[in-house]
């Protein structure tokens, strides 16, 4: 049985933009090609972008080296390949006025930016159920400083880039998984973990 058809966000002459259920997809219409930047910087050739709609924190109009992209932030492990940034991607180069009006049919599509709860480890222990899935703001330790470690807040902490063998004091920006594991294991392959587990989007060492 076939879903609801995409909604649309955007189009332009070079592409168009494009709820489908859960994602958000951007497909290439003409040139300049609006997937350039994501390339280059990924090392990963794209056709078309699909993202979780869901993990999109924020988009920006920012300069590069050759004109303007928009930028979105957010917590794209799952699509991330291993020369990708997991926190990035990008639409363009594009002409600035172009950029312009894609981030902000993106912002009205979504709701973008979207607003952090702020928590501590007992309160997001507390209420676990209730915060799974939502974007947390949290300053605890991270401790990396064993084999296969990256304990925060009582939680598995998923970085574009861990320290090693640290135990530090961050703040973390990020989307919260509940578990259903025993204590103890460190995540398979980026599952759950005892105490659930936080997908990074911005990470800040105390200062």
């Amino acid at each position: 049985m076939k879903g609801p058809p995409p909604l649309p966000v955007c189009r332009t002459t070079t592409l168009s933009i494009s709820r489908a259920g859960d994602k958000l997809v951007v497909t290439k219409l003409g040139a300049p090609d609006p997937l350039a930047w994501l390339i280059r910087q990924s090392r990963t050739m794209y056709e078309a972008l699909y993202l979780n709609a869901a993990r999109i924190v924020s988009s920006a109009v920012i300069e590069v080296a050759h004109g303007h992209v928009v930028e979105l932030t957010g917590a794209f492990y799952a699509e991330s390949g291993v020369e990708e940034d997991p926190t990035k991607r990008w639409i363009g180069p594009l002409p600035i006025a172009e950029c312009t009006s894609v981030a902000a049919a993106i912002d009205r599509a979504l709701g973008l930016p979207l607003v952090p709860v702020r928590v501590d480890a007992a309160m997001l222990r507390a209420r676990a159920a209730e915060l799974g899935g939502e974007l947390i703001e949290i300053t605890d330790v991270w401790d990396t400083r064993g084999a296969e470690t990256s304990s925060f807040a009582g939680c598995w902490l998923t970085a574009p880039r861990y320290p090693s063998f640290e135990r530090a004091t961050y703040t973390v920006i990020g989307f919260y998984r509940q578990s259903k594991r025993e204590p103890g294991y460190p995540p398979p392959l980026g599952g759950d973990a005892a105490g659930g587990s936080i997908d990074a989007v911005t990470i800040i060492a105390a200062g």
